[in-house]
């Protein structure tokens, strides 16, 4: 591994986490599903920007 690519992953922890869009992602518990709720505070990017980014790293991620 490279060092752009271990500086990397955490820069891509951070885009890829959908809080700075309002959502919260809640894991599976017991007999509970995973489930995404809508957060109550201002969010710092909009989800269509979010998901543009999404978008972009699934299309890098694949040319590797």
């Amino acid at each position: 591994m490279t060092y752009f690519q271990k500086k990397q992953k955490p820069v891509l922890a951070i885009i890829s986490n959908p809080i700075y869009c309002g959502a919260i992602f809640i894991h599976a518990f017991h007999d509970q599903p995973e489930c995404t709720l809508e957060g109550q505070y201002e969010t710092l990017i909009s989800e269509a920007l979010f998901y543009k980014v999404q978008d972009i790293i699934m299309v890098v991620g694949n040319l590797k």
